[in-house]
């Protein structure tokens, strides 16, 4: 019962795609350069859109372990022993989580993640600055 009930809809599908493809459009609407200058100017923000939540998914330690940016590799920029700087850091940590309010503080110093919110951060400058000097730089490229 299932195979030809399902041949007969197939049948019936395919036909009335036919008619419509045929008879009903034929012609596609017109729709201008509108729609290009649209996407073209949507395109910039849809990919700072996706690293951010790329950074804040790969901040979930549920989703991707990840540890935490060791305080070690920055111990030649403070003064101090490693353990002074661990301090500070631990410090530093626990004040930026208090503070937080959604939670970012504590996904942002993840090393998976901190690649992210730098190409974030710099994405978001490239867009600004195109989209404010944008119109007096283009004329001298093309």
């Amino acid at each position: 019962l299932l195979l030809p009930l399902c041949a007969l809809s197939l049948w019936v599908h395919y036909g009335v795609d036919k008619i419509l493809i045929l008879r009903y459009h034929a012609k596609p609407p017109n729709y201008g350069s509108y729609l290009n200058h649209l996407m073209l100017w949507f395109l910039p923000w849809a990919l700072v859109g996706h690293v951010a939540f790329s950074a804040w998914m790969y901040g979930n330690n549920d989703i991707l372990e990840s540890k935490v940016i060791n305080p070690s590799i920055i111990d030649g920029w403070t003064p101090g022993s490693a353990e002074d700087s661990e301090q500070l850091y631990e410090d530093w940590f626990q004040r930026a989580i208090e503070a937080d309010g959604i939670g970012a503080g504590a996904k942002v110093v993840r090393i998976n993640v901190f690649p992210h919110v730098l190409l974030l951060g710099g994405l978001l400058c490239v867009t600004v600055l195109w989209r404010i000097l944008g119109p007096y730089v283009r004329p001298l490229w093309f």
